[in-house]
C-alpha cells in the first residue's frame, strides 16, 4: 500500500511539473512576443522623432530665412 501511494505522491509530482513546464513555456512565448512588438512600436517612435526633428529643422531654416 506504502508503494501505491508513493507511486501516487510521484504521478502527482510529476503532472504538477508538466504543468509548470506548460505555464512557463506560455510565458516564454508571451515574453518573446512582447519584446518583438516593442521593438517594433520603438522603431516606429525612433523614425517618427526623425521624422519631426527634421521637421523642426525645416521650420528653423525658414524661419531663420
Amino acid at each position: 500500500m506504502a508503494l501505491i501511494n508513493d507511486d501516487r505522491a510521484l504521478i502527482e509530482r510529476l503532472v504538477k511539473l508538466s504543468q509548470t513546464h506548460d505555464l512557463l513555456k506560455q510565458n516564454v512565448d508571451k515574453a518573446e512576443k512582447l519584446a518583438r512588438e516593442g521593438a517594433v512600436a520603438s522603431d516606429g517612435y525612433q523614425k517618427q522623432v526623425k521624422t519631426l526633428e527634421a521637421r523642426n529643422m525645416g521650420m528653423v531654416v525658414k524661419q531663420v530665412a
